[in-house]
């Protein structure tokens, strides 16, 4: 890593800035991430631990299928000044048969994976960061699946967890208690379940002996 990616790192996973402090090309940092272990960004993420976003309700993600957060993007890319709310980007997600209020719903959980690793702004009407077109541009969705390997270790409660994990054993559950209502958490521990196993895929050696000391 050099030292001009290492900053555009500590931008995007520590300070949550989309812009990448303005340093670095954003299809030559997504081709970095690529090929990046997890260990390399985590290096960084840990070095700046007392800088970390906080873990608050509406930033724990719950998410159903990448495919549809990449198809979320695409359909706000293509309709350009076209306004878009969740509503409308349910119609292109969800199956005919679904209650209006489902589908805005699952838009919406889609939509927020997207804002909280970078890809899309936390706004009205929907829109994607110049980060987010860059990996929309993407021709390969094989790309895109492991650079979004990477960008989830710039989700706040997965950091938190990792971070603990570095020196003792973590239960999920009773972690995402602090934060959800029961029901809730049976419901979003499944994404970091989802989450970790991608890490584990681009682990070299110690990420994963993180992630041994996480049970469920």
């Amino acid at each position: 890593m050099t030292e001009l990616q290492r900053k555009a790192v500590y931008a995007l996973f520590v300070k949550q800035d989309h812009q990448l402090g303005g340093l670095i090309d954003y299809s030559e940092f997504l081709s970095f991430l690529k090929d990046a272990s997890a260990e390399e960004i985590w290096s960084v993420i840990s070095a700046y631990r007392t800088e970390l976003t906080a873990i608050t309700t509406k930033n724990i993600p719950q998410f159903s299928e990448k495919r549809d957060m990449y198809k979320a993007l695409k359909v706000i890319v293509a309709a350009g000044s076209t306004r878009l709310e969740y509503k409308d980007l349910g119609y292109y997600l969800c199956k005919i048969d679904r209650k209006p209020e489902a589908k805005r719903k699952y838009a919406e959980n889609q939509y927020m994976l997207a804002v909280q690793i970078g890809l899309a702004y936390e706004q009205k009407p929907l829109a994607v960061t110049d980060l987010g077109r860059a990996f929309t541009s993407l021709q390969q969705e094989s790309d895109k699946d492991e650079i979004l390997k990477r960008l989830c270790l710039s989700i706040p409660v997965l950091q938190q967890i990792l971070l603990l994990a570095e020196t003792q054993n973590v239960n999920v559950v009773e972690f995402l208690s602090a934060y959800l209502s029961p029901t809730t958490v049976l419901r979003r521990r499944s994404n970091i379940h989802t989450f970790l196993e991608w890490l584990r895929t681009i682990s070299t050696g110690e990420m994963e002996l993180i992630i041994n000391r996480i049970a469920w």
